[in-house]
């Protein structure tokens, strides 16, 4: 599945700012609105803003040992954190 970065729509984190997430959430479906890629699996927080949606590789490269991980395991709705 591509790559998809939300910083041109969402004010996020600027791409390239590796080891900066607080939380990666991964093993999802994510719906994108996007219709060139509606679905992806993971996505990357920093300071309350998205910074990555995408596959886990994606996501994973914005993580840094200070990161927290939490699975979404396969499920299309979740209770906030």
């Amino acid at each position: 599945m591509p790559d998809i970065t939300l910083a041109a729509t969402t004010g996020a984190t600027p791409p390239g700012r590796a080891g900066t997430a607080d939380l990666v959430l991964r093993n999802g479906r994510i719906f994108t609105g996007d219709p060139a890629r509606p679905e992806a699996t993971a996505l990357a927080v920093f300071g309350g803003r998205l910074t990555a949606v995408g596959d886990q590789a994606r996501c994973l490269s914005e993580a840094s040992i200070r990161t927290q991980g939490r699975e979404f395991h396969d499920r299309e709705d979740f209770d906030p954190i």
